[in-house]
């Protein structure tokens, strides 16, 4: 109705020296839309600032600000769906909701930071775990305000309709915001941090000046370029799971071993093609409607076209053996990948240690030399006064120098070590190191165990035993599915099509369906020496395994009864 009045008041002209203005309920309306609106922007604006200092980054904030929208869609759905018109209680609504939308999604993301860059976790772990981690405390606070408004959004009470708007507003916002949230702001986190990830190196000078910029403001002093930060060996081990070269490598193999897998399942579905064939000769006949070979018919003549279906029914195991051949070849890749793993923490381990032995030695070398030097100082004034002679002198200054090359030697022992964890970390650390972990405390003591008891134990859970069980199993399957070779097959068959026929009874053929027995006769003895590769390589594999197992009892004693009664 008010805007139908300005469209006519705009009509009017009106005499030298009056103005037609609109007064009452609309204008002030329109003024109070007008100031929460800027009051919401400013908030917004304020809120972002406050997320920028907080999280040090432009980017997440806005990854928590999008629940905002995300708010903002459930309000109108809610308004709509209740048939609430929007005014001055909804829109104080929204600025509530506002507020508890971003909360949920500030603790989501600052949880994912503490897994992902002060655990070390990976990125997609790290987001999963802090996710969920986070669902119960979201959903707790988010219905318990939606429970708590429910009264008002229903209207219980006198008085109580004009309250209505803003209950309805802040329960539709924070039921979609707080839902869609959990699945919005994970997803983006990850996108921005694998763009991030592949783009480090790169930058423009727009977002070199906003960096800047934002640093200038929010920073509270510069990074120093050799600042020594402390890395425990947990957080070694973690950089060279993630950053191993070889591991990403086998990775790439098992997505390739999954691709196999895949392909051996498709023998499980239909098979559908089309086919078109045109043929004279002999009485025109060759397979007309239904080349898959169940009812060619002998009178076809001329072109014809068709789609065939082909389903295998029963092959006595042969594809459920294929399948499974596949799986444990990549049962045996993924052994192959732990035994890198286990190659990549042990030599991280291995470096760690290192580190931590040289800098141990460093430093006794420098307490001794800060005893060594006040004394030879001391004995240098007592030789110019003839109290000590120059020999006494000689041998403090010799053991002076001698201390100070050892201290050299350990400082670079220790810088070869500390190249060494780094490679064996991938290169993924850019700053200097402090090595925390002290030496009893890097690895904990097992319990009191019987020693054939760890030797058990390691027959069954060493990466090298997995991957040859793997690998066994791999070729029992390929044997069992290279025995099934010689038995039939049952295939069901159908084909819908049209063909032209020399009999009128059986012209315009439309349709053909039936089961189908294929049974191997001959064939150039190739499944012989299929069946006959598969059991030397089962044999092979069976005494490698056996081999395995005699090593490892074999490197703690020569004699087994001796192992069976020793405890560590």
């Amino acid at each position: 109705m008010s805007k139908e009045i300005e469209q006519r008041l705009q009509t009017i002209q009106p005499r030298e020296g009056y103005k037609i203005r609109m007064r009452g309920e609309t204008a002030n309306l329109k003024e109070s839309f007008a100031n929460l609106g800027y009051g919401f922007g400013l908030a917004v604006v304020l809120i972002y600032l406050v997320l920028v200092a907080l999280f040090r980054s432009l980017a997440e904030p806005l990854i928590i600000l999008i629940t905002v929208p995300l708010g903002l869609a459930g309000v109108a759905g809610a308004l709509w769906l209740t048939g609430t018109t929007f005014n001055i209680q909804s829109f104080l609504g929204i600025i509530f909701m506002a507020g508890v939308a971003v909360s949920n999604g500030i603790l989501i993301v600052e949880f994912v930071n503490i897994k992902y860059r002060e655990e070390h976790m990976p990125l997609r772990d790290a987001i999963v775990e802090g996710t969920s981690f986070r669902l119960r405390p979201i959903l707790m606070t988010s219905f318990a305000a939606m429970l708590a408004l429910l009264p008002m959004a229903i209207g219980v009470g006198h008085g109580a309709e004009a309250n209505v708007p803003l209950a309805r507003a802040v329960i539709g916002g924070l039921l979609v915001s707080s839902l869609l949230s959990l699945f919005v702001v994970p997803c983006l986190y990850y996108s921005f941090n694998r763009r991030q990830k592949s783009r480090r190196n790169d930058g423009s000078p727009a977002a070199a000046i906003v960096a800047i910029a934002v640093f200038t403001m929010f920073w509270h002093g510069p990074a120093d370029a050799d600042e020594i930060r402390p890395i425990r060996l947990p957080d070694a081990l973690v950089y060279a799971k993630e950053h191993y070269p070889e591991i990403a490598a086998a990775q790439s193999q098992l997505r390739a071993q999954d691709a196999a897998i895949e392909s051996e399942q498709a023998a499980l579905l239909p098979q559908i093609y089309a086919e078109a064939a045109d043929s004279s000769g002999f009485s025109g006949s060759y397979a007309g409607l239904g080349l898959t070979g169940i009812s060619g018919s002998a009178f076809r003549k001329g072109a014809t076209g068709s789609v065939n279906v082909e389903q295998n029914i029963y092959d006595f195991g042969r594809t459920s053996s294929r399948i499974e051949a596949e799986k444990a070849r990549r049962g045996e890749f993924e052994g192959q990948q732990r035994v890198l793993l286990a190659d990549a923490l042990k030599i991280a381990s291995t470096h760690y240690v290192e580190c931590q032995r040289a800098g141990r030695y460093r430093e006794i070398y420098a307490k001794a030399l800060e005893s060594l030097t006040p004394l030879a100082a001391e004995i240098a004034s007592y030789a110019r006064t003839g109290q000590r002679t120059e020999v006494d002198l000689s041998l403090v200054e010799m053991r002076v120098q001698e201390v100070r090359a050892q201290q050299l030697s350990a400082r670079r022992i220790e810088d070869i070590a500390v190249q060494r964890l780094n490679l064996s970390m991938g290169n993924a650390v850019r700053h200097r190191l402090k090595f925390t972990c002290k030496p009893d405390s890097m690895f904990s003591a097992p319990h009191r165990q019987r020693l054939d008891t760890l030797i058990e134990s390691a027959k069954q859970n060493r990466p090298e035993v997995y991957e040859l069980k793997a690998a066994e199993e791999r070729a029992t399957q390929e044997k069992e599915a290279a025995t099934a070779q010689y038995l039939p097959r049952i295939v069901g068959t159908a084909s819908v099509g049209h063909s032209q026929e020399t009999v009128a009874r059986v012209r315009n053929l439309d349709y053909a369906v039936g089961i189908a027995i294929k049974i191997p006769l001959f064939d150039g003895f190739r499944t012989d020496a299929e069946v006959s590769k598969a059991m030397a390589e089962l044999e092979r594999l069976s005494f490698k395994r056996a081999q395995a197992d005699q090593q490892m009892y074999s490197r703690h004693g020569p004699n087994g009864s001796a192992l069976r009664n020793s405890t560590i």
